[in-house]
């Protein structure tokens, strides 16, 4: 995972890694410390690397925005913010919302099941 993707959430998430080295937990800093993960795919690496390219000095506060609107806009028990066509949304699933409700595909696999709503400090370590 880019550490400079994870330094752009420093000032207003807490972060922690996963089993899943694709998922990134995300703990907000204010406003009642809603949890969620951040999927880093292809896709979100691609905005990433895009972004970075052509406005390094905003870079870190777009990836916030993103981040802060998609869990505004988080419904119950969508923990996980993907990105779908070049902007974060929440999901039920580690796949982009416009796919979610469908069978995985038979080279799906499992991913790491990350407990968000436990009690506790934000590194389970």
């Amino acid at each position: 995972m880019d550490p400079d993707l994870v330094r752009a959430l420093a000032p207003d998430h807490e972060t922690w890694a996963t089993d899943d080295p694709r998922l990134l937990a995300l703990r907000q800093r204010s406003g009642g410390g809603r949890r969620a993960v951040l999927v880093v795919d292809a896709a979100l690496e691609a905005w990433w690397t895009e972004r970075r390219a052509t406005d390094p000095e905003r870079a870190a506060a777009a990836l916030a925005a993103q981040v802060a609107r998609a869990s505004a806009e988080a419904g119950p028990g969508e923990r996980y913010l993907v990105m779908d066509h070049g902007r974060l949304t929440s999901s039920t699933r580690t796949t982009p919302p416009a796919v979610r409700d469908q069978a995985p595909p038979t080279t799906g696999r499992w991913v790491a099941y990350v407990p968000i709503e436990r009690d506790g400090p934000a590194d389970p370590a």
